[in-house]
């Protein structure tokens, strides 16, 4: 085996790792894949071999990315990849150490998530049950979990049929067990609405399959090939855009990602227990979950100035 077959078999052993025992989701490897090649064409332009990689060079490569005015959060992903990447070549006796181990991973700026009002929401929500077509209702009902549960659109989208095994049409709420990040189970809770919504999206769901043709997905499409698969995070991406323009709402303000930073928001608001959302959000560390209380803390805060008895004291003064 020549070099350049070493390196592309090794890389390829690399990602069928990730899959086989980590369970990385094809998100996951298609940003593995984009980071070491970016790895390997500076490799390429300056002459190194893979298996001539040192710290320096990691650090050289970084300072390039750094030229580039790639962000912190960025380069910490690329590192992260090339850091288990290198231990897995160790753990195969390809190299003798990890040579991302001493690099220090670049300081991100904190950043506090912007929640939707619950103005918005309710505008949002609105405009998704007034369209009585069986789009519509996939759509509101789609909308009604991600803002119920504060899952991931990933998750959503690829619900089965048998994370509502325990799914009652008498009770008002419900849970479901969803498989989040690495192929983890964790319960989230539909309220009322949400559970309303999904069962009459049920009794039409049938409409969006082929006749006669069976699916495993809760929100099946048929892709252009005639495939049955699920619905798309880029298609109701789009939905959320339109169904915001339809409402009067800046399309910009609006993706999935931000309904499920509001639920989160929202639910803190609420005084909801911090470990309680983490679960919930299917967060491993606490600390991803502990931002959200900075939006909280904000808006405690901006409550205090406008509300407290002596704030027009002070600003009279």
């Amino acid at each position: 085996m020549n070099k350049k077959e070493y390196t592309y078999h090794y890389i390829e052993y690399f990602f069928e790792m990730l899959i086989a025992e980590r369970g990385a989701t094809e998100n996951t490897i298609s940003s593995y894949r984009k980071d070491i090649k970016d790895l390997q064409d500076y490799l390429t332009l300056n002459h190194i071999k893979l298996e001539k990689i040192t710290s320096s060079t990691i650090k050289d490569f970084i300072i390039e990315l750094s030229n580039r005015n790639l962000g912190a959060k960025t380069i910490g992903r690329k590192i992260s990849t090339f850091r288990q990447f290198f231990s897995f070549l160790v753990s195969d006796g390809i190299f003798k150490e990890n040579p991302t181990l001493n690099i220090i991973m670049p300081k991100r700026p904190e950043s506090i998530p912007k929640a939707l009002s619950r103005d918005i929401l309710d505008k949002l929500i609105k405009t998704a049950n007034n369209n009585t077509t069986k789009e519509g209702l996939r759509e509101y009902t789609m909308l009604e979990i991600l803002y119920s549960t504060g899952m991931r659109i990933s998750e959503l989208v690829s619900l089965e049929m048998k994370a509502l095994e325990s799914f009652s049409n008498e009770s008002e709420i419900n849970l479901l067990i969803i498989k989040g990040k690495g192929k983890k189970e964790r319960a989230v809770i539909l309220n009322q609405k949400a559970c309303m919504a999904l069962i009459n999206y049920l009794k039409i769901r049938s409409k969006f399959l082929p006749a006669g043709a069976k699916s495993n997905w809760v929100f099946p499409s048929v892709s252009k090939n005639k495939k049955i698969v699920h619905i798309s995070r880029q298609r109701f991406g789009q939905t959320l855009k339109d169904i915001a323009i339809k409402s009067n709402v800046d399309p910009l303000m609006i993706s999935p990602h931000k309904i499920r930073h509001s639920f989160a928001t929202h639910m803190l608001d609420n005084g909801a227990n911090l470990r309680i959302v983490q679960e919930l959000l299917g967060h491993s560390d606490i600390s991803s979950t502990q931002i959200y209380t900075k939006v909280s803390d904000s808006k405690a805060k901006k409550l205090l100035l406008d509300k407290h008895p002596l704030s027009e004291i002070s600003s009279k003064n």
